[in-house]
């Protein structure tokens, strides 16, 4: 789509192209992060089942004061 719409417009500076390719690096950029998370998770407890993520939570003691 974004190829497309720099096709149609002629953009000189090849804004849509740009784009593109900014967009595929977020996208694995987050792959990235979501295989460092699974690769914890294994390391960690010996398994990937997701219903175990709970374990990874920051552990924090507040008190309310009310």
């Amino acid at each position: 789509m974004l190829v497309t719409f720099d096709a149609a417009y002629a953009d000189p500076l090849h804004g849509g192209q740009s784009l593109t390719v900014f967009v595929i690096t977020v996208a694995a950029a987050e792959v990235g992060v979501a295989l460092a998370v699974v690769l914890l998770l294994f390391r960690r407890r010996g398994d990937v089942d997701l219903r175990g993520t709970d374990a990874l939570a920051e552990r924090t003691d507040r008190q309310d004061a009310a």
